[in-house]
């Protein structure tokens, strides 16, 4: 994975930012997780580690996420096929088979997909969760040319075989009828690709994917969109959440304009590409919603308390906001599995050896799988399933999606580095970064509001801090003067700052 950070400058005392909310930009939509893989583990937990986990990533004093990305896995049940696969990364896929006589896709509704289905009835029972969509990685083993979920022997040829184009959306659409009536989980957008002109879904690898060129997307995009007004679905396509911005544009513009039309909006992955600007143009001018749908940060060393391995995954967020002007940022995943992140899962001569320096994907390190190689390389490496730890790229994360909430506008914060956020609530939201080794300060300008009565709440993430609550900030003649220590992330709560504009001033 590879991923471009601008550089952050170092804000001075000096610089004034006015923030101003008669510039205004997108409304977001909410902030998310992609529930491939870690769900259908973490669904299988007991409790009460299982609940923890949902009110750490779900609930109102956690992360509060209100969009879920719920994959329909296409690997088979037969631990012989695909058996390279990394058994965390093998999504059972529900539809098991294909009947030739009666001519019809056979489901097993019950055995498989087990943890993921359990967690989003059980986020839809207990949690405020705005968007469903589900999303696909492959299609079905069985539908494919290789005869594997992981891609076609080489990775930028076909593996959806054409005789099965409409089988694969009957499918698709069958999952979708399913899950609504049987299930009582309505799926408001599907995507039926992922990454799909990346070229790195090859048989013998260790997770699902399948290539589709941007020709044959629009085939399926076409017979899927007819077949969902057929079936009284209303359901929205979404495409093609390509794993990097230049790559989105590409791809959208190859498709002719009836394709486009039937796109209910854009997404993207954010591991490469630099086009920010232009993706978002193009929604603009598309009328489409643009959401980035996945990314993740995990290359640095692993850390439950240093800031570092997680100002890379704000970068991102700030940039993702403020350049491309995204409504809604899902996360890759929410929990990732800390055995891996420590040791390779990868089957060959590899497999259980530590990295040279442990890895940190993931917001919640989750323990997978019992594991105890102590005795080999030492206390840290005893892994009980069941366990987790937090890590400071959650606290990050929660620095944005636990203020900026559904609804709420980003505006001029007069630095390309500074989200600003104000809610119909009257509530303004600064998130402030300072990613340099000293400490430094900057004023706002808050001269377009009125803060009489304004209260500034502080919670800030740095080496020593995780979300910690702070002394109340003061604003002085409608400045705001903040210090902000050396690796932080700092968010100001402003409740009643009141928009001059919306008094008439």
């Amino acid at each position: 994975m590879t991923a471009d950070f601008a550089a952050f400058k170092k804000l001075d005392f000096t610089e004034l930012a006015t923030i101003d909310p008669g510039k205004r930009r997108q409304t977001i939509d909410g902030w998310g997780t992609n529930l491939v893989w870690w769900a259908e583990e973490v669904g299988k937990w007991d409790e009460p580690a299982r609940r923890e986990i949902m009110d750490l990533v779900f609930g109102e004093e956690g992360l509060n996420l209100n969009i879920v990305r719920y994959n329909f896995g296409g690997s088979s049940t037969n631990p012989d096929i695909d058996s390279s696969m990394h058994p965390a990364r093998k999504m059972l896929g529900r539809a098991v088979g294909y009947d030739e006589e009666a001519k019809q896709i056979i489901y097993d509704h019950s055995n498989v997909d087990c943890g993921q289905a359990w967690l989003i009835k059980d986020l839809i029972a207990h949690y405020d969760v705005h968007y469903m969509e589900a999303q696909v990685n492959s299609p079905p083993w069985w539908m494919t040319i290789s005869g594997s979920a992981a891609g076609h022997v080489d990775g930028f040829e076909e593996n959806l075989a054409p005789d099965n184009y409409d089988l694969f959306v009957s499918y698709l659409t069958e999952m979708l009828k399913h899950f609504r009536d049987q299930e009582g989980v309505a799926f408001d957008h599907i995507n039926p690709f992922n990454e799909p002109v990346s070229g790195y879904w090859k048989q013998g690898g260790s997770q699902e994917g399948a290539y589709f060129s941007p020709k044959v997307q629009q085939i399926i995009l076409k017979k899927l969109w007819y077949r969902l007004q057929e079936e009284g679905l209303q359901t929205k396509i979404v495409v093609s959440d390509e794993t990097s911005i230049d790559q989105a544009i590409t791809t959208y513009q190859s498709l002719d304009e009836e394709t486009r039309a039937m796109i209910g909006r854009i997404q993207t992955h954010t591991y490469g590409g630099v086009q920010r600007e232009q993706l978002r143009d193009l929604s603009t001018a598309e009328k489409k919603p643009l959401w980035m749908s996945e990314v993740s940060t995990g290359q640095l060393p692993f850390s439950e308390n240093e800031m570092a391995p997680a100002i890379p995954l704000a970068q991102l967020i700030i940039r993702d906001l403020q350049d491309m002007a995204v409504q809604a940022w899902v996360v890759w995943q929410a929990v990732e599995d800390r055995v891996e992140n420590f040791v390779s899962l990868h089957k060959g001569p590899d497999y259980l050896k530590p990295w040279d320096v442990p890895q940190s994907w993931g917001l919640i390190n989750g323990d997978y799988s019992n594991l105890d190689l102590s005795g080999e390389y030492g206390p840290a490496y005893v892994f009980k399933r069941g366990q987790y730890v937090m890590t400071k790229q959650y606290y990050v994360m929660k620095q944005f999606s636990y203020f900026i909430r559904p609804g709420y506008v980003i505006i001029e914060s007069g630095s390309r580095d500074v989200v600003a956020a104000l809610g119909p609530d009257s509530r303004l939201i600064l998130v402030v970064p300072n990613f340099t080794e000293e400490e430094t300060s900057i004023t706002f300008s808050l001269e377009h509001f009125d803060t009489a009565n304004a209260i500034v709440q502080t919670y800030r993430t740095s080496d020593t801090e995780a979300f910690a609550r702070l002394a109340d900030s003061d604003i002085q003649s409608a400045r705001l003067v903040v210090r902000l220590p050396a690796k932080s992330l700092t968010t100001y709560s402003i409740h009643q700052a009141i928009s001059k504009e919306e008094l008439g001033n």
